[in-house]
């Protein structure tokens, strides 16, 4: 109860304080960045003097500049201060008789110690203040000052500072349509508009807040605690202004109405249980209910089990009239709410042999299923008499939801980071593997061309080996592809290709009773989209399909164009049109419902059971779509099975070819004759693949496991090389700083990158760095060497 608190168990959070001589600028930016009403002026560590909204009201209405007043020019000094000991409503008390809105607290010594302000005591109001219905017109400051939308920020400020009030309430045909603030002051007062020029519509905060009079005072205190306001607007049953509640107006009836309030309910309950013949001890009950809470269902029965209080929260949820609750046994209200009997039976049980009884139910009070946390204990009076029962029930369901959101993001964030384990370790056991890969393409590509046509079968046997390891290629990159994230940028892509592989790698881990089509048109356009996102964008739609389906079932695969695509939206409900690339993937599975279908693009919402999925496949494709610029349709009905159709904006056909790096390479212009080399490998194989394959094109190669031994052989004699091959990653120094190294020693050294990751190209790298990944093709690296020493004219037929 309230009375019980001290000030000290009010503070939120440290005060924020500043100087007398520093500037008003400061002040303002302080409360502006920290969202308060105020700041406290000291000197050493005493409090000297407060500086308020209301003050930045003051300053908005003078004509000095900001820039030179220093906060002592406007603060209010000597403020009234009180003792972190003090009682609750000793402190209130000494806040009306002063007429402010905020109490510095001081310790022994005089120094500051906090500061507690008319919100602070608003968020502390409990049962004890609401105990009995009260609505907030007999609370609200009826017929409040105001303005037209038209009317000047500057005569609203002035109106403020005349009657000393927190807010003007802008109107329209006398509707709330707006509301200027002392807070909206303070931002006012940094930005230095000519406020005598701009109409209130401008600034003025909206939506406002409304209530109506008969709302209830505790309702309307929960909502502005819940949505941290300060003033809420009071409308009548026309929508019409009736008044405004302010958190003074919540507040200021504390004092003398607290004790007198106590009394009422004392007598009122008094009188009740005398009429109940008083089977129920008046102490105790009254003990029972001041202990509720506002949002706890609280009802009080006597050794019958008839109920002789219920407080307003316990008959909404029982769907009852209070004074129709009286007399009923509790065993008929909760078969009315459609409540768990067996847990009530229990705990009236656990209470007749004087113990308490904790539970959980459910019930369906409204269209969605609640649960409540329970409990049922004896009154007993001073003699060990039991008297009777106190059951609570509070609403769980939001803490629940929370709890379950919780425990999902946490499986989440250990899948993600399992994920990203399983990436780094595929991108290592890839990297190795491309060296391998290299070596073995690379030597087999090089034994055909030269001894290719020696006879027999030898060609035979090498273009086996060679198909082997182009399988093992793509094997590798579809492993890095889905064990590593994409940060690309979007980029022009021909879906087809990239999806039939997506398709090939999929069809394996589906039951053998599945089958999975993919179904194309010709000639299809580019679309704007990361590959990466495209393959989980399309993994996450094919494994969704294929838990739709029973033991036996297809999923079809298509990509096509339509130029007039009809259809609403399945995530913002919007129409649609227009000429887009379609990626549809359907299944002949159980199909959703309307309501399933609502849902279903949330994150974590699921129809699967716990441990079976986590409710982000379609939340996640939904992203990638809306990243792409594209839509989502959804056909689905029970039975029927279920078509996502991805709609992807097509890149337009310009007809101007994009330019590069390298420059156009004849057949004759591929011998590197008369270049010197330098390749750069840590893995022996590959280093010396490099080097046989650029010798047989004609280069002169030196080749090197070390890239710190190669950088110091080239800083010897920069000019002996024209151009470098290396790899990106290597033990000592990256490709990256290798190239960046060589570069500075000899500016436009052309340089190739060759990688096991299959990394994009980092950004920042000039035009003469190029990209190649493992197993690097031979002619693709040819061909940008030559390319790259053209312009130098080195290298001839």
């Amino acid at each position: 109860m309230t009375d019980q608190l001290t000030l000290r168990d009010l503070v939120r959070r440290p005060p924020i304080t500043v100087k007398p001589g520093d500037a008003i600028e400061l002040a303002l930016s302080l409360m502006e960045a920290h969202r308060i009403s105020a700041v406290i002026v000291i000197a050493g560590r005493r409090p000297v003097g407060i500086f308020t909204e209301r003050d930045a009201v003051r300053l908005l209405l003078g004509n000095a500049a900001r820039d030179s007043l220093p906060v002592e020019a406007l603060m209010t000094p000597r403020p009234v201060t009180a003792p972190g000991s003090m009682a609750f409503l000793e402190g209130y008390y000494r806040m009306t008789e002063h007429r402010i809105r905020h109490l510095i607290l001081v310790d022994e010594a005089g120094d500051l110690a906090g500061i507690v302000t008319e919100t602070d005591f608003m968020r502390h109001l409990k049962l004890d203040a609401f105990l009995e219905p009260q609505r907030v017109e007999a609370l609200m400051t009826p017929q409040p000052i105001t303005l037209g939308p038209q009317a000047t920020v500057a005569e609203a400020l002035a109106l403020m500072h005349q009657h000393r009030i927190s807010s003007i309430v802008v109107t329209g045909a006398g509707c709330p349509i707006g509301i200027l603030s002392e807070r909206d002051a303070v931002r006012l007062a940094r930005q230095g508009l000519a406020l005598h020029q701009i109409p209130l519509e401008v600034v003025m905060s909206q939506p406002v807040r409304a209530v109506s009079t008969e709302t209830l005072a505790h309702e309307a205190n929960a909502r502005m605690k819940e949505e941290r306001i300060r003033h809420l607007a009071v409308v009548d049953s026309a929508g019409q202004l009736a008044g405004i509640l302010t958190e003074h107006d919540m507040v200021k009836g504390l004092q003398g109405r607290y004790t007198e309030f106590l009394r009422r309910v004392i007598e009122h309950q008094g009188r009740e249980l005398s009429e109940a013949r008083q089977v129920l001890s008046e102490t105790l009950v009254l003990e029972h209910i001041l202990r509720g809470a506002l949002d706890v269902a609280l009802v009080a029965a006597d050794r019958d089990r008839r109920v002789h209080y219920i407080n307003p929260a316990a008959a909404a949820l029982f769907g009852v009239e209070r004074g129709a609750a009286r007399g009923q046994s509790l065993e008929a209200l909760h078969h009315l709410a459609g409540l768990d009997e067996a847990q009530l039976a229990t705990g009236l049980a656990a209470a007749d042999a004087g113990a308490s009884h904790e539970y959980r139910c459910s019930g369906p009070l409204t269209a969605m299923l609640h649960t409540y946390q329970g409990r049922i204990a004896p009154i007993i009076d001073e003699g060990g008499q039991h008297l009777g029962y106190v059951q609570t029930l509070h609403d769980i369901t939001a803490e629940l939801r929370h709890q379950q959101a919780r425990e999902r993001l946490e499986r989440e964030l250990f899948q993600a980071r399992k994920m990203e384990a399983i990436g780094q370790l595929a991108g290592g056991i890839a990297h190795d593997f491309n060296n391998i890969l290299a070596t073995v393409l690379g030597y087999t590509q090089l034994t055909l061309d030269l001894y290719g046509d020696a006879g027999g079968k030898l060609r035979d046997y090498l273009e086996q080996v060679q198909a082997a390891g182009r399988r093992a290629r793509a094997l590798v990159r579809s492993m890095l592809t889905f064990s590593r994230g994409s940060n690309a940028p979007p980029q022009p892509l021909q879906l087809l290709p990239l999806i039939k592989e997506i398709v090939k790698m999929l069809r394996p881990t589906l039951p053998s009773t599945y089958r999975l089509e993919l179904h194309s048109e010709s000639g299809l356009p580019e679309v704007l989209i990361d590959p990466i996102r495209l393959q989980q964008m399309v993994l996450n739609l094919v494994l969704n399909a294929r838990d739709a389906l029973d033991v036996h079932g297809r999923i079809e695969v298509r990509l096509y164009r339509d130029l007039a695509i009809s259809g609403d939206s399945a995530v913002t409900g919007r129409p649609l049109q227009g000429d887009w690339l379609v990626l549809a993937v359907a299944d002949d599975g159980h199909g959703m419902t309307p309501e399933v279908l609502e849902h279903a693009f949330e994150p974590f919402f699921t129809t699967k059971a716990i441990g079976q999925g986590s409710g982000m496949g379609l939340a996640v494709v939904q992203g990638i779509v809306a990243t792409a610029a594209g839509d989502i349709l959804v056909d689905t009905a029970p039975g029927r099975g279920t078509t996502v159709r991805v709609l992807l904006p097509v890149v337009p056909a310009t007809g101007v070819a994009v330019s590069g790096p390298l420059h156009p390479v004849t057949a004759a212009a591929k011998n590197l004759t008369g270049c010197h080399l330098l390749v750069v490998d840590d893995d022996p194989g590959v280093a010396g693949y490099l080097g046989e394959l650029l010798a047989v094109r004609g280069a002169q190669v030196t080749p090197l496991l070390d890239p710190l031994e190669a950088l110091a052989l080239f800083e010897r004699n920069p000019c002996a090389f024209e151009g470098a091959v290396c790899d990106l990653t290597m033990p000592g120094m990256t490709g990256i700083e290798l190239a960046e190294r060589l570069q500075a020693c000899r500016p436009g050294l052309p340089v190739i990158l060759v990688t096991g990751y299959g990394e994009p190209m980092p950004d920042g790298l000039p035009a003469t760095v190029m990209l190649l990944t493992k197993p690097i093709d031979a002619e693709a690296l040819v061909a940008a060497l030559a390319s790259a020493l053209r312009p130098a004219g080195v290298g001839h037929a």
